[in-house]
């Protein structure tokens, strides 16, 4: 199966739940480099490379980008005339859904919520137990794929704090010490505040998708882990709320490919130094997702993504 790529440089408006109040910041703003296709807010370029919807992931994230996520109708639309245009046919697509945690809880791999749909007649069926990502449909029986990746700049409207620019690296999401933070922003209550993220211990036990889905209805992710000191300081608030290291989701997976480990929050996984010794074994074939404190050393595990554990869900500030 020949695999193609279209990647997207896009522009997201954060704004403590009124983007749409505050989208006039980026009219006229935008504009794509050379090779890029502009739609909207976004840039567009067409690459035909081969790889798995795993290493396309990956690729994206070394230009700075995402599979990208499906938000509107309208949105739809425009992607699939882009792909007219670039390919002079109505390709098969594979956008950055993905639901390989968990059957039926469907994931944007770039972070984004899962708030549209444009599923075909009796989809999604996971055929054969096999089906777990998404493609743009097309009316032929042609298999080649093409990839589509997002990726830009940020907007942060934070409560009570003037407004700043923040622009994505290949680090993700999250650019620990950052100085673009506002060291006076707190955390809501429940919440701890640790270089410039708030972050919240969640007692209950869930499935490792079903807390992400948490985390997401609370405007976060589980967490990402960039560095031993923000490992430490989430294990101190679990033992300050616990008096016990438990095991708990973080939001490390390879379920989309073995030994491939991303983020639920999209940022690069770069700092890997906290798995325990011979870890992840992937034991039996089905450890797929993130858990920490497991054993003597408190350490990581690559654990089954349908148990449930208490996890640490993860914020901007």
């Amino acid at each position: 199966m020949k695999i193609l790529t279209v990647c997207v440089l896009g522009w997201v408006l954060m704004a403590s739940g009124r983007a749409a109040e505050s989208s006039d910041l980026l009219q006229g703003s935008v504009s794509c480099s050379t090779g890029w296709t502009r739609i909207n807010d976004a840039c567009y370029k067409y690459i035909p490379t081969d790889m798995s919807w795993a290493k396309a992931e990956i690729n994206c994230k070394s230009m700075g980008a995402h599979l990208a996520s499906v938000h509107s109708f309208n949105e739809y639309r425009e992607i699939q005339k882009m792909i007219v245009n670039a390919t002079r046919s109505d390709k098969q697509a594979w956008i950055g859904g993905s639901n390989a945690q968990e059957d039926r809880v469907w994931l944007w791999s770039d972070g984004g919520n899962f708030d549209y749909a444009n599923w075909c007649p009796g989809e999604p069926n996971n055929y054969l137990g096999l089906q777990h990502y998404i493609n743009l449909p097309a009316p032929t029986s042609d298999m080649k794929i093409v990839i589509l990746c997002v990726t830009g700049c940020v907007v942060m409207v934070l409560a009570g704090v003037t407004s700043i620019w923040l622009r994505l690296t290949n680090r993700g999401s999250h650019s620990p010490g950052s100085d673009l933070v506002n060291k006076s922003v707190t955390c809501s209550e429940g919440w701890f505040h640790f270089d410039g993220r708030c972050f919240k211990y969640v007692q209950k036990p869930m499935s490792w998708s079903k807390a992400e889905l948490n985390c997401l209805s609370m405007g976060a992710h589980l967490a990402s882990v960039h560095n031993l000191q923000e490992y430490e300081e989430i294990q101190r608030q679990i033992v300050a709320a616990t008096h016990h290291y438990n095991e708990t989701w973080i939001g490390g997976s390879d379920a989309q490919l073995e030994d491939v480990w991303l983020w639920s929050d999209g940022s690069i996984f770069h700092y890997s130094h906290s798995w325990c010794p011979k870890e992840p074994n992937n034991a039996g074939g089905s450890q797929h997702c993130l858990r920490i404190n497991y054993g003597d050393q408190k350490c990581w595990d690559d654990f089954q993504c349908g148990y449930f554990h208490p996890s640490v869900c993860a914020k901007k500030a």
